[in-house]
């Protein structure tokens, strides 16, 4: 069974991936019990921030490992760079909806050695050129609510910058409208894998796009008592290449793989991660004291 539902989200978002499983006959009779965590606005939206964060309001850093591979119309594609990345989130309960903090940061690493580049001149093969690498932060804060249509829908808050939202003249970011969220839920057995696409409109720079599927115990999901839902998630982003590599007249564009889980805290993170992020985003480190 799998169900579609209105709705689009950030960087962990339940996304494409497992569409040629299908639902067996066990799992149809064991979730004839209740559903409603599928099909009522109301629960899928509380679905989907206990997934991706926790009620009470404790931090919940997505911990992944992957690499960042260019692909070019001439060349088979080439890994660049092995990446360590964390996208941790924060809710807080509002008035008017659930509220959630996002911030990510991925590092880069020799693929080969696993040694931070951070900050290291690195010889870009296309180019020739010595480019520094940098790492790459996007951020968000969201409003999310079910709408008079019965729509869960997300409206961004806030003032975090990111890069991938900047208009094709690269101006000033541009004021997105809500983003109306679509869910598919696939049932295997005991697990429940929640999967769709993330869609950027045309005016947004080319090639951008984000696929990735999460996964988490069917148990977990329909307790509603749970404030969080453990879960792990694999997911493939495409984008132009990062702007420290200094070729944007090269063909081709980055494909981002990435596979991680929901972590208890930042204590699970590596050491060199933690250290970058002493650096580079104190400002998550802070969100555990609030």
């Amino acid at each position: 069974m799998t169900i579609d539902l209105t709705r689009r989200d950030t960087l962990l978002a339940f996304s494409a991936a497992a569409a040629s499983t299908a639902l067996a006959a066990p799992a149809m009779s064991a979730m004839a019990a209740d559903e409603s965590w599928m099909t009522e606005p109301e629960r899928i939206l509380d679905t989907y921030v206990r997934v991706q964060g926790d009620l009470t309001g404790k931090v919940c850093p997505w911990r992944w490992h992957g690499y960042m591979v260019a692909v070019t119309p001439t060349e088979n594609p080439k890994v660049l760079f092995a990446c360590e990345g964390v996208e941790t989130k924060k809710v807080f309960v509002r008035p008017n909806g659930i509220e959630m903090w996002s911030k990510v940061m991925t590092i880069f690493k020799d693929p080969d050695t696993g040694e931070v580049l951070n900050g290291k001149t690195w010889k870009n093969p296309f180019t020739g050129a010595m480019n520094t690498v940098k790492p790459n932060i996007v951020g968000s804060k969201t409003l999310y609510t079910v709408s008079d249509k019965g729509v869960v829908i997300g409206t961004k808050v806030g003032n975090e910058p990111n890069p991938f939202l900047k208009d094709q003249a690269g101006a000033k970011p541009a004021t997105p409208p809500p983003d109306e969220l679509t869910f598919k839920f696939i049932v295997l057995g005991d697990k429940v894998q929640m999967f769709g696409q993330r869609k950027y409109p045309e005016k947004r720079p080319i090639p951008l796009a984000e696929f990735g599927t999460t996964t988490a115990e069917l148990a977990h999901i329909r307790d509603t008592k749970r404030p969080r839902v453990e879960a792990v998630f694999a997911a493939a982003f495409l984008a132009p290449w990062q702007g420290f590599l200094e070729m944007p007249t090269q063909p081709g564009h980055a494909v981002w793989h990435a596979v991680g889980r929901k972590m208890e805290g930042f204590e699970g993170l590596s050491q060199e991660y933690l250290e970058q992020a002493k650096i580079h985003i104190p400002d998550v480190l802070d969100w555990a004291k609030l």
